[in-house]
This record gives C-alpha cells, structure tokens and sequence, in this order.
C-alpha cells in the first residue's frame, strides 16, 4: 500500500490602524520644512512606519492638492504590506471615505531610497474638494487614517503521515451546520410553548420564559428570581410594562432571545431612530449593556437635524458621554446648526434641557471664535 503524507504552507500577516489627525488645516502651507509633516512613528508586524502629509503639494503640478504617502521608517528588513489610506468623514462615520492610495496586491518597501521605502501621491484629493465636503473638517481638523496589513514569509510546515480518516472521501463530506440558536431562540418566542410568564404592555400581552429573562437581564432575574418575585414558579405570572409601547417592547423581547435587533427594512428613518432611541432606554433600563451600545452606536452614525436634538437629550440624561459628544459634534457645525435649530426636536431640547441647549451655544461659539 501507498504511503501518504502531508505539508502545510501557511502566510501569516499583522494589521494595524493609524490615525493622523492634523488640527490647524487652514494655516498650514508650503512654508512647512521640506514641505511635508510626518505624523508620529507606529509599529505594525514589527516595523515603524509613518505618514508624510503634504498640505500644499511641491511644485506647480502639484499645488492645491494635499499629497499623503505611508513611509517605512525601520532601516532593517523589507516587509510587503497591503496599504489603505484614507480621509475620514467626521460627522458622518458610516458614510463613504474619500480613498487615498489602496494596493489589492502586497507591495515591496525597502529603505534605501525615498521611492522605495514610500507609497501614497502628492495629488491625492484637491484642498478646494475637501473644504467644499461636510464632515472632512471638523474644527479646522482633518483626520488621515491608514491601515497596514504585513506580510510575512510563508511558513512550511513538516511533513507529517496522513492516518486513514484524513484521507477517508466520506469525512470531507461530512460538513458542520452553522449555528441555529437564535433561530431556535426567536421560534421560542414566536410559539410561546413552555412560557411561564405574561407581560401586558398597553392593550397588548406577550408570553415569554423566566428563565430565559432571568438569565439575560439581571432586573428581570431579580423580579423573577429573587425576593422581588410575587407568586409561585408554578404559577403563570404577569407583569405590567409601564412606560413602553408594545412595538418597543416587542423588539426587546426579540434581542433578549436573539442577541440581535430585528430587521428594520419596512420602517423609514424617522421610525428606525425612535425604535433605537426607545430600545436604548430599554437596554438600559434592564442592564442590557450589548443592546445599549449597539443602539448608541446606530445612533451616533446616524444623526441628522431632525433627531439629533432628542437624541442629545437622551444620551445626557443616560449619561452617555460618547453619544452626547458625537451630537454636540455634528449640530456645532454653522451649515448644520441653523437647521437643528428650526426644528421640532431643538424646540423641544430648550424647554426640556434649557441648560443642555446652552451648552450647545456655548460650544458653537467658542469654536467659532477659535
């Protein structure tokens, strides 16, 4: 009988993220030395590198573009990398970025020349595109952000006998379902088969399961499960949702089983930010820390002037400091503001939280001035 064996070839990498943030855009010029900033050094896979921001480009061709190249710094090694360097969008994170330089194929750096040890372009978007863009500059700052993915040698590993399952035609075959517990989880709740527990919210009842409550919310396990409990475990129990509507309280129920949000795709936008600003006190009412932050994640993604007031509102009254900075971000803006301010929800943010719409102005002008 043959003998078998087998080797393996494996290409490990290292990635890393690095944010430039150049503050004072508008008085930067080509009287900088040399004509270009470079940004603080950062290691990926081993090797220094830094960015080379060029605000005025060097030479007739390249005047009124701003210029950005990724630079090997380390004087030993010559690592391929894949590189992605792009402009942030400030106040809009989940909109498109303005790219840079990409490579879909890893590229050579060495260090025995400027050409070599460097990748980017002195023309990589006009200065007129970028102050005429929302969201590039944010408090006469712009944010450069560059990933680099290292590639090192291929690795061989050593050859090995193969046994008889190895090679076996029937074990290929045999491939593992991907998981279907939040599946499983959401036609629980769906069918309501084995609950213990109502809840009535408005004209509304839902079924649901202690233990399942129990285990994901610590409130719901100390009302279900601890001396807050009223009635016997044998016993249906009801429960009485003040303060919800029963759409609200039905997407929670769906996130309690699943871990996810439900699918939004026949709300329109204005429906999608009241669902995740009520599921947001949801989560936090009942110590979902995971729901929590996803919903001020999407909403932090998504202000817009009609919204963006309640939502400041919210996240001060939670005290959800990332949330209120991200609006105080977006409404400062002066093409923004004048339309925050006419709106509904900005009427609304002075009677309620009169200090906090201070705040806003207060912020507004001190950047103006600055």
């Amino acid at each position: 009988m043959a003998s078998r064996s087998i080797s393996s070839c494996t290409t490990e990498t290292a990635k890393g993220i690095h944010r430039f943030e150049i503050f004072s855009y508008s008085m930067m010029n080509t009287e900088a030395e040399d004509d270009s900033i470079r940004s603080g050094v950062f290691n990926v896979g081993g090797f220094d590198w830094a960015l080379l921001y060029y605000p005025d480009g060097i030479d007739d061709d390249s005047k009124g573009y701003i210029g950005v190249y990724l630079e090997l710094i380390s004087k030993n090694g010559e690592p391929w990398a894949l590189v992605d360097v792009n402009l942030i969008n400030q106040l809009q994170p989940g909109q498109p970025r303005q790219l840079f330089t990409k490579t879909d194929v890893p590229t050579p750096f060495r260090s025995s020349s400027f050409q070599e040890s460097t990748l980017g372009s002195l023309k990589c978007m006009k200065r007129s595109d970028i102050e005429s863009t929302p969201g590039f500059i944010v408090n006469d700052c712009i944010v450069i952000e560059c990933n680099v993915t290292v590639i090192y040698e291929p690795k061989v590993s050593k050859t090995r006998a193969l046994c008889d399952a190895e090679t076996s035609s029937a074990l290929r075959e045999i491939e593992v379902p991907p998981m279907e517990i939040s599946s499983d989880f959401a036609k629980m709740l769906k069918d309501g088969v084995g609950a213990d527990v109502t809840f009535r919210v408005g004209e509304d009842t839902f079924r649901a399961h202690r233990a399942v409550l129990a285990a994901r919310s610590p409130v719901f396990h100390a009302q279900l499960c601890g001396p807050m409990k009223e009635k016997k475990e044998t016993q249906m129990q009801e429960i009485t949702i003040q303060d919800m509507q029963p759409s609200v309280f039905e997407a929670f129920l769906y996130f309690i089983y699943t871990d996810c949000v439900p699918r939004m795709d026949d709300l329109g936008n204005g429906e999608k930010m009241h669902l995740m600003m009520h599921l947001l006190k949801a989560g936090d009412r009942y110590g979902l820390e995971r729901l929590r932050i996803m919903c001020e994640r999407f909403l932090a993604t998504n202000l817009d002037t009609e919204h963006v007031s309640a939502i400041l509102g919210l996240a001060d009254l939670l005290d959800l400091k990332k949330l209120k900075e991200a609006c105080m971000e977006f409404m400062v803006p002066s093409e923004r503001m004048d339309a925050v301010a006419a709106s509904q929800g900005y009427q609304q943010l002075k009677r309620a939280f009169p200090s906090l719409a201070f705040e806003v102005w207060e912020r507004r002008s001190r950047v103006r001035r600055n």
